[in-house]
């Protein structure tokens, strides 16, 4: 059987893991709203075809996901 004592290094090793879902998430918040007023300068928009109304919106947001899962 296990002991409390054996979950120590399990918490201990919380912080990175932390770290590692909440640094990605924060460079997303802080860098999409940007990258959409890029896209729209260079006029890399598209149709939204999944709603009736068809709204333009900016494109190639993946760069931004993978930029920060990189980073």
């Amino acid at each position: 059987m296990s002991s409390i004592a054996d979950l120590a290094p399990l918490e201990s090793n919380i912080f990175p893991i932390m770290m590692l879902v909440a640094v990605p998430l924060i460079l997303i918040f802080a860098l999409m709203p940007k990258w959409k007023k890029f896209a729209r300068t260079k006029k890399w928009i598209g149709n939204d075809i999944h709603k009736v109304t068809r709204p333009e919106v900016p494109e190639s947001g993946g760069t931004i996901l993978c930029l920060a899962l990189v980073v």
